[in-house]
């Protein structure tokens, strides 16, 4: 997968996030939540690794503490696209 650069700070564990995290996102219903998203690093992250499974993107809940990292994860996020699956 590669770490995911979102100008906020390089997420080192985003691999392990993403093989950890997967098998418990299939079906409906599933929903990752990062409460610490930071520049949306791992959220990013592990929506391009399900993408690139050709698994359907969960329901992805992100927030952070910081109002400019929430604003900068928020920009991050909407830069995301993946070939008609959409992150909002």
């Amino acid at each position: 997968h590669g770490p995911c650069v979102t100008g906020f700070h390089v997420p080192v564990l985003a691999d392990a996030v993403c093989d950890a995290l997967a098998p418990a996102l299939q079906g409906s219903g599933s929903c990752a939540v990062d409460l610490t998203c930071g520049g949306a690093g791992h959220v990013i992250a592990l929506a391009r690794h399900l993408h690139a499974l050709g698994r359907a993107l969960p329901r992805m809940v992100a927030s952070d503490r910081d109002p400019a990292a929430l604003a900068h994860a928020k920009q991050a996020i909407a830069e995301v696209s993946l070939d008609g699956a959409d992150l909002k």
